[in-house]
């Protein structure tokens, strides 16, 4: 069996340094811009992995822009399912007084502070760990694609190397990304 993991293009959004309430407005452009990177994907279009992967029927998106976006623009003319389990890891950006960061660094510091369980959201990192192993295991009985986000595509590929998977191909550009698994027989 295989699974291609895939994250979504990068999100066309103003990084630089700013307060936690800026980072806040961007954090909210950041999960529903339609502007995002595609060309990040153009070089992997022209690959022989990309043309094997075509014949994959089973192809599963988050519900957010960015990873319907890169489905589209990587399988057009496929029917893409979208699941909501495959949405990203709550996140919410802790507030620092008086300090500006990048985008990047407030989005780093919220999520170690996230996973220390210091800055709560409604989902706990064992809950949101415990949706994606009850996901694994409803939707990957076939060759499938799965195109999500960076968290819930770390917890997709560790459950499929605790699984017999191994990664035959990976090819990254910004946050675009592809890995191929197959099942070791």
């Amino acid at each position: 069996m295989k699974v291609v993991l895939i994250r979504h293009a990068t999100p066309n959004i103003e990084g630089n340094n700013c307060s936690a309430l800026q980072a806040e407005e961007r954090l909210n452009q950041y999960n529903s811009t339609e502007d995002i990177l595609l060309d990040e994907a153009n070089a992997f279009l022209s690959t022989k992995e990309y043309k094997n992967i075509l014949n994959i029927n089973n192809i599963f998106s988050s519900p957010l822009v960015r990873a319907i976006k890169t489905a589209n623009y990587l399988f057009p003319n496929k029917k893409i399912v979208t699941i909501e389990s495959l949405r990203e890891f709550e996140l919410k950006i802790f507030k620092l007084p008086f300090i500006k960061l990048s985008l990047a660094n407030w989005f780093l510091i919220s999520r170690i502070l996230w996973f220390l369980e210091i800055n709560k959201t409604d989902y706990s990192p064992s809950m949101e760990k415990a949706r994606i192993t009850n996901l694994f295991n409803k939707i990957l009985s076939q060759d499938s694609i799965i195109v999500s986000h960076g968290f819930v595509l770390r917890e997709i590929r560790k459950h499929l190397k605790n699984n017999q998977y191994s990664c035959s191909y990976s090819y990254k550009n910004g946050c675009f990304q592809v890995e191929i698994f197959n099942k070791n027989e």
